[in-house]
């Protein structure tokens, strides 16, 4: 340290021996704390699933139980509301027995009963043909019903989960799960979520609660004469749309 009057160099020393000066203290040396890192940018958030229930409750109030007296038999089917208007998807194997197309059936939906009228079924033989597709409309909607949304069969892939709402056996609806074991059999969906007779016409929903598809047969072996298990077969919605945009239906999409 150097003396501030007379310039000598006298060390670590409060007064100068030289001229007699005070010298002062050489001032503490600051501490500066590192620069804090950023902190990391926080995952993104990607839009949860639907839970089954939460599915269910959102979705079975768009659901349809079909049933048709024709003679001393009743046949039972499933199919969804699309619009406010009333209109309806199923299959055309449901409002077709033997050959004859019916003119109306019974619709159960949102804890309701009402007639509904049958406008139009594109195939009245082929049961598994992406043309087993039939339009029918409510002469009432519910206050509780509500139409269900179209997703996008194109994205749909296997492995997906999805969900089927129907009216199994015709006793009224419930729900099953499973996957989409195959997004291409023959221009088809086939999953393994259980299904039975009365299923036929019903929406087929992913995760997201959106249908992509229409239930429409399960597989048969070799012989024909037994259900198989596992190897369900649905209808791409693409088809039900194109349907409902050629009789100038409108509907809702994801």
């Amino acid at each position: 340290m150097k003396c501030s009057v007379c310039g000598e160099e006298v060390g670590n020393v409060s007064v100068c021996p030289i001229c007699g000066s005070g010298i002062a203290a050489a001032p503490a040396p600051t501490y500066t704390p590192p620069a804090a890192e950023a902190p990391a940018a926080p995952a993104p958030v990607t839009a949860a699933h639907m839970s089954g229930a939460d599915l269910f409750e959102r979705c079975v109030n768009g659901v349809l139980e079909i049933y048709i007296v024709s003679g001393q038999t009743c046949f039972s089917g499933s199919g969804y509301l699309v619009n406010s208007q009333g209109f309806a998807v199923t299959n055309s194997h449901v409002v077709v027995n033997h050959g004859k197309q019916a003119s109306e059936c019974t619709v159960s939906i949102a804890g309701e009963k009402v007639r509904a009228r049958v406008l139009k079924a594109l195939t009245q033989s082929d049961f598994t043909s992406n043309k087993d597709l039939a339009l029918i409309r409510l002469e009432k909607v519910p206050a509780k019903a509500r139409p269900v949304c179209f997703g996008d069969s194109d994205k749909v892939r296997t492995g997906e989960n999805i969900y089927i709402i129907g009216n199994s056996l015709g006793r009224g609806t419930l729900m099953t799960r499973g996957i989409i074991s195959d997004n291409d059999r023959g221009g088809q969906f086939m999953y393994d979520s259980a299904t039975n007779g009365g299923n036929s016409g019903g929406p087929v929903f992913n995760e997201d609660g959106c249908v992509i598809a229409t239930h429409v047969a399960g597989s048969l072996s070799n012989n024909g004469e037994k259900t198989v298990q596992g190897m369900n077969i649905g209808i791409p919605c693409t088809y039900a749309k194109a349907m409902l945009d050629a009789n100038g239906v409108k509907y809702e999409t994801e």
